[in-house]
């Protein structure tokens, strides 16, 4: 599936990231930017939901091709989300439905149960907050990307190597932008790598703006500096 998106750095043949959850969920950078695609089976038709929401790069509304869309709100109408990752990973469904003569993407899903995830419990039903780690990104790939999955939205987050003393983890959805350090994702990830709460609230309290993404961002440490 991953070889139909569009989602590389820099004109690099490869992609960074991967599949994780079983199948269900691709992590991956694109422009710089952590993003998680992802399948839904909704209404017995499969359904896909983005974390972009449509915006890249430094997150300004100014680069959206599209309407803005949340993706939390878009899951509670039961809609998918019309960004390109999203419809990208749709089309790919569907042409392994046809290379597969399966005829339709339901059809590829009950053939390959990994497309809808691991059980997250022994009996299937969701235990709070997953977390995955997808791999190593950035120019250097110094940076671990990890995918959470909270309130049955997948969420990208990454941990930066360099000022961050205390390796506090930092969220990538759209609606975490006002508090990357603090929302459930981030404090999910510092939990599994047994970050103390007091020393994650300590450098939370420290940060004075938000972490940098798109091309002059974190994961391209060559970027150009932020302007004065």
């Amino acid at each position: 599936m991953a070889v139909y998106l569009d989602a590389r750095m820099g004109g690099d043949e490869e992609l960074e990231g991967g599949c994780v959850h079983g199948a269900n969920v691709i992590g991956f950078v694109e422009a710089f930017d952590p993003i998680c695609v992802w399948t839904a089976l909704l209404k017995g038709q499969v359904a896909s939901f983005c974390s972009c929401g449509g915006v890249m790069g430094s997150g300004s509304a100014a680069t959206v091709e599209h309407a803005l869309e949340q993706v939390e709100i878009q899951w509670k109408r039961k809609k998918c989300l019309t960004c390109r990752h999203a419809a990208v990973l749709l089309a790919a469904y569907r042409v392994m439905s046809a290379e597969l003569s399966l005829g339709t993407s339901e059809a590829l899903i009950s053939a390959m149960p990994a497309l809808l995830g691991l059980d997250m419990t022994a009996d299937g039903k969701p235990d709070g907050t997953v977390v995955h780690v997808v791999g190593m990104v950035g120019r250097r790939m110094t940076i671990p990307l990890y995918a959470i999955c909270y309130d049955n939205i997948w969420s990208p987050a990454i941990v930066r190597p360099g000022g961050n003393r205390y390796t506090l983890a930092t969220c990538c959805l759209l609606s975490c932008q006002a508090q990357p350090w603090g929302c459930p994702h981030a404090k999910a990830v510092n939990k599994f790598n047994r970050v103390e709460a007091s020393a994650a609230s300590e450098a939370a309290a420290d940060a004075q703006e938000a972490l940098r993404f798109g091309p002059n961002g974190v994961l391209n440490e060559m970027g150009d500096p932020p302007p004065a």
